[in-house]
């Protein structure tokens, strides 16, 4: 499910329902970019402007899109009141991330080795919200961020908005931005960090947050979507409610004030939950979720017993010939 927060970019679209890729595709399609607008403006005016300049074409596909997602809900909630049983199987997630050495990660990467380090990994877009991280990272000492990812949906309208917001915070000197990196160096980055930010508005899932905890490092995610599953309240990580940078400060700073056995601790119990979201586990519990409802089924429509068989006077008999009757 997704979120509208405020003012961010989308999040009047999103409380209808729409998926963060489809929203972004859809306002590419009508050529809706509002730029700065959506930071500046209240949900209903944006969302009016939306409607306003996407032409009949254009509203016709949005309640055509609406529609649909409003009649699988109800669907949803109609099987739910039946009493209909359901099971939530989270998406595989391959495991190709480990636990490795921090200071080999680092070094690999050319970040320091004498300062604490959150990282982001993600799209470059508000929905995304790094801005959070780094007006966060404003109010934590010595905290060097770094940023992996490039411009997408609507964060091609200012893509270089957070170089700008880092300038305004007067932290330059403390955040590094990457382009999108391949498997091994994101593997590295995650290795390198102390904490993996995911301070989005809206997760179906969490990806980011799952492949950070295999490699060990612990999440500060926003308690949004699918997060609550992909990350275990202080347990693997911390949970957020809400987008307020100075709460975000205050769990980044908790984490990194932990000593070195609760830091292993909370390291171990990372891989371990990440471990959960295997896409073995994931194809087992679909297995074991089948197997559920075959036998449901089963018990609820028993088989008629067979009748047995009767002599049917002047049955026909056939001979190995086809078709010529004895």
């Amino acid at each position: 499910g997704a979120v509208a927060e405020e003012t961010r970019t989308n999040g009047p679209v999103f409380g209808l329902g729409f998926g963060a890729d489809l929203t972004s595709r859809f306002l590419r399609t009508y050529e809706l970019d509002l730029g700065d607008e959506f930071s500046t403006r209240s949900p209903h005016s944006v969302l009016f402007t939306v409607l306003g300049r996407m032409g009949l074409t254009g509203l016709i596909a949005f309640l055509a899109i609406i529609g649909a997602m409003a009649l699988r809900t109800l669907r949803l909630a109609r099987l739910a009141r039946t009493g209909w049983p359901a099971r939530l199987i989270a998406l595989g997630v391959a495991l190709f991330f480990t636990p490795g050495d921090r200071h080999a990660a680092r070094t690999e990467l050319g970040l320091p080795h004498d300062q604490s380090i959150a990282v982001f990994v993600g799209r470059i877009q508000p929905l995304k919200a790094p801005d959070v991280l780094l007006r966060a990272a404003a109010a934590v000492d010595g905290l060097r961020v770094v940023i992996a990812g490039g411009p997408s949906g609507s964060g091609l309208a200012a893509p270089d908005g957070l170089i700008r917001l880092a300038e305004e915070l007067g932290i330059t000197e403390r955040v590094t931005f990457l382009p999108p990196q391949t498997r091994e160096r994101l593997a590295d980055l995650y290795r390198a960090a102390d904490v993996v930010a995911v301070p989005s508005y809206s997760e179906s899932f969490g990806l980011v947050a799952v492949e950070a905890q295999a490699c060990g490092t612990p999440v500060v995610a926003a308690a949004v979507g699918g997060l609550p599953t992909a990350v275990r309240d202080g347990v693997s990580g911390v949970l957020v409610d809400g987008h307020d940078p100075a709460d975000w400060a205050d769990a980044i700073s908790g984490l990194l004030a932990r000593g070195p056995a609760d830091v292993a601790a909370m390291s171990a119990a990372a891989v371990a939950h990440a471990s959960t979201f295997s896409w073995e586990h994931t194809v087992d519990a679909l297995l074991a979720a089948y197997d559920r409802a075959i036998a449901d089924y089963a018990r609820s429509h028993p088989r008629p017993a067979a009748a047995a068989p009767s002599a049917r006077r002047g049955a026909r008999r056939w001979t190995r010939r086809r078709g010529v009757r004895a």
